[in-house]
């Protein structure tokens, strides 16, 4: 069929142009704005090198942070008391989270206590638990590592004994970002994770 000529088919044209270039200067511009985000929150949290249960090395904003959300508290091994019942809150809402566990959301339990959890400690104390799981990454670290790594998030405490026991949900690239508290129903978290889970 003949394409129309003519002062219609050219205005046509042109707002098909106008079209193509708007469009295509919006995905250029919201790509710069997610560059830009990610940017922020590299520099914020930092690639610092934290060491999981298992011995392998992760940046912590590239690797653990960027591609997904995150749930994240602190704990250490040598907690007898509020760390093994959190603990335990976590592996229910794991699975509650069903296949979304580990695809569209990790969790990160950072030690407040790097001198004393290495990596191994860190492995046997989440198999007690039944938490040793991929997608649950236990994490330690040079002592000054986890300090600053803890410092962005405000988890840091100078004794072990006095950390925090709340927990924190995000999307880092996307800059969206919650505290959740531990002591409501396992049910009532996985609802709360939710809202982290859609694209930021």
């Amino acid at each position: 069929m003949k394409t129309p000529d003519g002062p219609l088919a050219l205005m046509s044209r042109r707002a098909s142009l106008r079209c193509l270039a708007g469009c295509t200067l919006g995905l250029t511009v919201g790509a710069a704005g997610a560059q830009a985000r990610s940017d922020k929150a590299r520099a914020w949290f930092t690639d610092t090198t934290l060491i999981d249960q298992d011995h392998r090395p992760h940046a912590f904003y590239s690797d653990l942070l960027a591609p997904r959300a995150v749930l994240i508290n602190a704990a250490f091994v040598g907690c007898s008391s509020a760390c093994p019942l959190l603990t335990q809150q976590l592996v229910k809402v794991r699975e509650g989270l069903g296949d979304r566990f580990g695809r569209d959301i990790w969790f990160l339990s950072i030690t407040v206590d790097p001198l004393s959890d290495g990596p191994d400690e860190l492995k046997r104390f989440a198999q007690r638990q039944g938490a040793d799981a991929p997608g649950w990454r236990f994490l330690t670290g040079a002592p000054q590592d986890v300090k600053l790594v803890l410092g962005r998030l405000g988890l840091w405490v100078e004794s072990p004994d006095a950390h925090q026991t709340g927990l924190i949900a995000g999307r880092a690239a996307g800059g969206h970002w919650g505290k959740l508290r531990p002591d409501g129903s396992s049910q009532a978290l996985v609802q709360q994770l939710a809202r982290f889970l859609a694209p930021a």
